[in-house]
């Protein structure tokens, strides 16, 4: 009797280190994906393909704060995506954040870094380096705009991510006409805007992440457990838009 429980037990344990493991900071309830419209992402499992994913940003998009190119969000949606979708033609999400790009330079290499590797959908990181500068809000969504028609025109699903928030940054840098701009564009495109600013906000009201850290160690881990966190949401996100 004891050898196979002895078995089960271990049977237990494989299942547990293979799957992705919930993180403790779930999406408020009322800023969840789940009414995004993707059709080339659908798509890509009725007809049995690779999903493939453009992440395209800036400084937050590429993750150096992880110091581990595994540990950022792009890499650990392809993760997440995969346990959820299986390996099989599985997930690819490619990572282009380039640091301090704004909308403008991010538009200069839209062909380059998302449309021409054709994947069937892009997750959009703008407006952080906009509105540090304090760029026109009128020509800021006229080029946002611009390139969600380049997008769809080469038939790829688009989700808009918004800024990143931490208390420093929020308290010098007034983001709020910038997210009401992107989710006008958004609602004008019949795009999806995943609520970044407004998710990170609550976590730090709730108390579940404090991003006043100083060490060099205690950034870095607070970067990999919110990377984590922001790729569970996005992926249940993408997984309910597919019906999976």
């Amino acid at each position: 009797m004891i050898r196979p429980l002895i078995g089960a037990f271990i049977a237990v344990l494989m299942l547990t280190s293979s799957a992705e493991a919930a993180p403790t900071c779930p999406i408020p309830l009322d800023l969840m994906i789940d009414d995004a419209d993707l059709p080339a992402t659908k798509a890509t499992q009725t007809n049995h393909q690779t999903l493939r994913i453009v992440a395209f940003g800036a400084g937050s998009t590429l993750g150096q704060a992880a110091e581990d190119p595994a540990l950022t969000y792009p890499a650990r949606l392809q993760a997440r995506l995969q346990a959820v979708l299986g390996t099989n033609p599985g997930v690819e999400v490619l990572n282009k954040g380039v640091p301090r790009d704004d909308l403008q330079q991010m538009l200069s290499r839209l062909g380059r870094d998302v449309i021409d590797l054709h994947p069937a959908l892009v997750i959009w990181d703008v407006g952080t380096n906009d509105a540090a500068a304090g760029r026109d809000l009128e020509s800021f969504a006229a080029d946002l705009e611009s390139g969600i028609i380049r997008l769809k025109a080469a038939g790829i699903d688009v989700i808009l991510m918004d800024m990143q928030y931490a208390p420093t940054t929020a308290s010098i840098i007034n983001f709020d006409p910038y997210l009401e701009t992107l989710d006008r564009v958004a609602d004008l495109d019949n795009v999806t805007t995943f609520h970044r600013f407004a998710i990170m906000h609550q976590w730090s009201d709730d108390g579940v992440f404090s991003y006043n850290k100083t060490l060099p160690d205690e950034r870095r881990e607070l970067a990999r457990e919110v990377y984590d966190c922001l790729a569970a949401g996005l992926s249940d996100g993408i997984a309910t838009a597919i019906g999976r």
